[in-house]
């Protein structure tokens, strides 16, 4: 990275702040959700069923979009970067098995956002219909049902990934 442009190092910060905000994000949003159901059959808490759920679905909204838009970031910043640097795939492993991650997590992660963008837009509207946004939620956690853990997992690897940098091909031309 000591010989990359600053507008290169611009879009590596970016996509590492991004990365962070959104793996913070994402599993706070993880927890809230989860937190609503019972585990063996997503039947809606006890403690939910005599509350007013437009207020407890409204606090889900703040970590659903800002996993929503630091993800994008994130992806944005990380092509610019792939695209400007000067790294190579394969002097970098470290790089390349990021990329593979970005790559093989993203269809993914893109049907679970398209589900989280229904999801906001009924919590932006302003008559909240609660049973049809528990509805997508339950949709959200049985259709990938492992895969944010995964994603989550994966993507903190990436982090200590850019931070050791295994798998770097040294340059012997020390003349």
């Amino acid at each position: 990275m000591k010989n990359q442009s600053f507008f290169t190092k611009l879009f590596a910060s970016i996509s590492l702040t991004a990365a962070a905000v959104w793996i913070g994000s994402y599993l706070v949003k993880i927890f809230l959700i989860y937190n609503l159901f019972e585990p063996v059959n997503l039947a809606l808490k006890e403690r939910y069923l005599l509350a007013d759920l437009n207020n407890v679905l409204f606090i889900l909204l703040p970590a659903f979009l800002t996993a929503f838009i630091a993800y994008l970031i994130f992806v944005i910043a990380f092509i610019v970067f792939l695209t400007f640097s000067k790294l190579g795939l394969k002097q970098n492993g470290w790089l390349f098995i990021s990329v593979l991650i970005v790559l093989i997590t993203f269809p993914f992660e893109l049907y679970l956002m398209l589900i989280d963008y229904k999801i906001i837009n009924l919590l932006l509207l302003k008559s909240l219909n609660p049973d049809a946004i528990l509805q997508l939620i339950r949709d959200r956690i049985t259709t990938l049902s492992s895969f944010p853990i995964i994603a989550l997992l994966s993507y903190i690897s990436i982090l200590f990934l850019i931070i050791f940098k295994p798998l770097t091909v040294k340059n012997n031309d020390t003349k």
